[in-house]
């Protein structure tokens, strides 16, 4: 006698509903690589980064105004010591002049440049 063997199982598909395909692949495509977690840490990360870039880039430029502003004060401070340098000696050359010199000897001290005749020469 012979056996025979039928294979009773029966192949089948699963049951998907219609877009349920569709759905499943738009889900991975908006998935994004390495996980939301990762990517809202490294969003987290780029924005504490970007923040404290713009801190530092505005203190620098502070520092950087202040600089400009004590060097702008201090070459106006130079020019007018400059001016008033100049103003003072021109006011030491006429205070040094022959003629200044005798008329304040004369009102402060009263003395004044001997005339020829009371001029006398031993010798």
């Amino acid at each position: 006698m012979a056996m025979q063997y039928h294979n009773s199982f029966q192949v089948s598909r699963p049951v998907f509903h219609p877009g349920a395909v569709r759905r499943l692949t738009a889900r991975r495509e908006r998935e994004l690589p390495g996980g939301g977690l990762l990517w809202m840490a490294s969003a987290k990360a780029a924005v504490l980064v970007a923040g404290v870039a713009l801190l530092v880039s505005l203190l620098i430029g502070f520092g950087v105004s202040r600089v400009h502003d004590d060097m702008r004060a201090i070459n106006e401070r130079q020019h007018e010591l400059k001016d008033e340098q100049i103003a003072l000696l021109a006011e030491r050359a006429s205070l040094m002049s022959k003629q200044q010199i005798s008329r304040r000897v004369a009102t402060q001290l009263a003395l004044y440049e001997a005339e020829q005749d009371q001029v006398f020469k031993v010798r």
